[in-house]
């Protein structure tokens, strides 16, 4: 059992397998930055995430991805999923600290009752994976982003997005 080092963080993002499942959102993200004269992304996929926190091992972490976070049927997981290429970025939104996360509280008490002890935390949220479309000033389109973002895809009282990724290349 390999253990990841104390009090490390871990993200694992889920998807759904069936075909449509998600693309009216994606759909309707799209046409609202079209709308909006930003027509330089496309939305390639929305997911949950979920943060765990604390010392787990590789296989604890499997086990409740599998276990708890992901219906095997409907749906697919990754464990701190990686850009596919240098024109995506992921744009993740989480509830700010000290906004109550009851799908986070949920998660802690279930990993519990799994027998796994060493979750010491828990955060749900949103990925979505967008790709950057032609040349665009890579400053100048993050910050188109984060508007976008905070005016469309969050409530900023309770919520706030973190973007990974590369603008300019």
């Amino acid at each position: 059992m390999q253990i990841l080092g104390s009090m490390s963080s871990r993200l694992v993002e889920v998807n759904s397998r069936i075909k449509g499942s998600v693309d009216h959102r994606r759909s309707k993200i799209e046409h609202l930055y079209s709308a909006l004269g930003f027509g330089q992304l496309e939305c390639l996929k929305i997911g949950a995430i979920y943060r765990l926190e604390g010392e787990l091992s590789c296989e604890e972490i499997e086990r409740i991805s599998k276990e708890i976070l992901c219906d095997s049927v409907t749906d697919s997981y990754s464990i701190d999923s990686p850009l596919p290429d240098n024109k995506t970025f992921f744009v993740d939104i989480w509830y700010k600290k000290g906004v109550t996360d009851s799908v986070g509280i949920s998660l802690l008490k279930a990993v519990k009752d799994i027998g796994i002890q060493h979750l010491s935390g828990a955060s749900h949220g949103e990925r979505i994976l967008f790709h950057r479309a032609g040349e665009n000033n890579g400053e100048a389109l993050e910050k188109k982003v984060i508007r976008f973002v905070s005016e469309n895809l969050l409530n900023p009282l309770v919520q706030e997005c973190k973007i990974t990724g590369q603008f300019s290349q």
